[in-house]
């Protein structure tokens, strides 16, 4: 049996090339039988940050990168930027897999602990959607959680560049 046979394929869907080596590196750590597989629109990012395009497009987009990864085979989906919350939602309710936003796990525990919270955010349209999730969550839980966020400008520059 060859290793694709054997392991679980994990669609990593990327808005941008600067997330693939951290998060390969998360998965050889955390779960290196996993069969990650990349697929990369950084456009996406591109466009959300220019507010030239029109956001349905954007959750059309990112349903037929989910829809693709669930072509080629994908036990599971984790989309890797945080800029896309109300996207991605919409694309969980149309795939039969589980499909993860990079935030889910770190809300969850950020608000199980409660308090105030500071979040570092390297791109800036990220910082509105992940609010609302995270506030969503907590109304959700009926917690007493706080998220104080920051934008580090010029941070997704400076990745880019090593």
């Amino acid at each position: 049996m060859s290793s694709a046979e054997t392991s679980t394929r994990i669609v990593l869907i990327h808005a941008t090339t600067v997330s693939i080596t951290p998060i390969r590196v998360a998965f050889e750590f955390q779960w290196p039988e996993a069969e990650t597989v990349n697929l990369v629109d950084d456009s996406l990012s591109i466009d959300l940050n220019s507010g030239t395009v029109d956001y349905r497009q954007i959750e059309e987009r990112i349903l037929g990168l989910a829809k693709y990864g669930e072509r080629i085979g994908a036990a599971g989906i984790l989309f890797t930027c945080s800029a896309f919350g109300q996207a991605i939602d919409k694309a969980k309710t149309q795939l039969p897999m589980p499909v993860l936003k990079p935030n889910e796990a770190m809300f969850e525990e950020a608000i199980r602990r409660g308090g105030k919270i500071g979040m570092i955010a390297t791109f800036g349209p990220s910082i509105p959607s992940m609010e609302k999730e995270f506030y969503v969550m907590v109304e959700k839980q009926n917690a007493s959680a706080q998220l104080d966020s920051i934008l580090v400008e010029d941070a997704m520059a400076a990745l880019g560049h090593g």
